[in-house]
């Protein structure tokens, strides 16, 4: 019965929303209302219980209209929110990237420089539009630019396997240095954190580089603090693990857990998984630097 009643009230909200989509300022209100309130929840059970109708809601919106990037920005986010915080299986996170990632396309595509270098088959051709997209990110376009190719990114990074994620990797790292560019400090210092993972995770012969990523993790650590936790989570399971310093990775992940995750409303949520994973991540230490216990 409890499934059957929230089945149906899953659907009296779809009806309900996609009825409003004629009013285009009134639906980016609410999606925005209902995006930020997600993300400063602190009940996960709530967002666990509830959270599928609501993803519902934003996939039915950003599919009706692939021209509206604020609509295909909340999708990927809520998306992405959601599969961290709930999803263990593979494959369902698997699919969640990809949708993600058909989302993070379509927002990328309202750029003309690179629907033309989507849509070439000429190498020269794709190329120089590529650089003229990148070359023209402005300060405007920084959260849909960004937001797309992180997920874009997280879907490259589970499919490393297939030559066509080997492909695009460049480019999304690209678009992503230019991000952090023309505006370093979005989102907590996104940009650098991102490029921090990339160069600490990949051995030097595949473009890593520690030095390179110290100093992208110490760009968006200082600006996160302890607004945006999920920065030192990912300075310690790429960097220090990487170094091997276990004591320093133990320390971060104390820090994280005894941080006041209510002091910073909009990131609550975040900070909240965060602190679960720092949790889990401590009570495996052991394992984890086993290899450099050894040694």
């Amino acid at each position: 019965m409890k499934k059957s009643i929230s089945l149906s009230l899953t659907a009296l909200m779809m009806s309900i929303m996609l009825s409003l989509t004629s009013c285009s300022s009134m639906m980016g209100s609410l999606t925005d209302s209902m995006t930020k309130s997600l993300f400063g929840q602190k009940d996960i059970q709530l967002l666990e219980d509830g959270g599928p109708a609501f993803l519902l809601i934003i996939e039915a919106l950003a599919d009706r209209d692939p021209k509206n990037k604020d609509m295909l920005i909340a999708a990927m986010q809520a998306f992405s929110a959601y599969s961290t915080a709930f999803v263990d299986d593979k494959e369902r996170g698997a699919i969640f990237l990809q949708k993600s990632k058909n989302w993070a396309m379509a927002c990328l595509m309202n750029y003309p420089n690179f629907a033309k270098y989507n849509n070439s088959t000429d190498k020269d051709i794709k190329d120089a539009a590529l650089d003229k997209f990148i070359a023209g990110i402005k300060k405007k376009d920084v959260p849909y630019v960004f937001w797309s190719a992180y997920s874009w990114a997280l879907w490259i990074m589970a499919n490393l396997d297939s030559m066509e994620a080997f492909i695009d990797l460049p480019v999304a790292k690209r678009i992503i240095e230019r991000v952090g560019e023309v505006d370093g400090d979005f989102y907590y210092g996104a940009p650098h954190l991102f490029l921090g993972v990339y160069y600490a995770s990949y051995p030097e012969n595949f473009g890593g580089d520690m030095n390179r990523a110290k100093s992208e993790f110490d760009y968006a650590l200082n600006l996160a603090g302890d607004k945006m936790l999920t920065s030192k989570l990912l300075y310690a399971n790429t960097y220090l693990k990487t170094k091997g310093d276990k004591e320093a990775y133990r320390q971060i992940m104390e820090d994280i857990i005894s941080a006041d995750v209510n002091q910073y409303a909009d990131t609550r949520l975040l900070n909240v998984i965060t602190q679960q994973n720092a949790e889990k991540m401590l009570d495996n230490i052991d394992e984890t630097f086993m290899m450099f216990d050894f040694d």
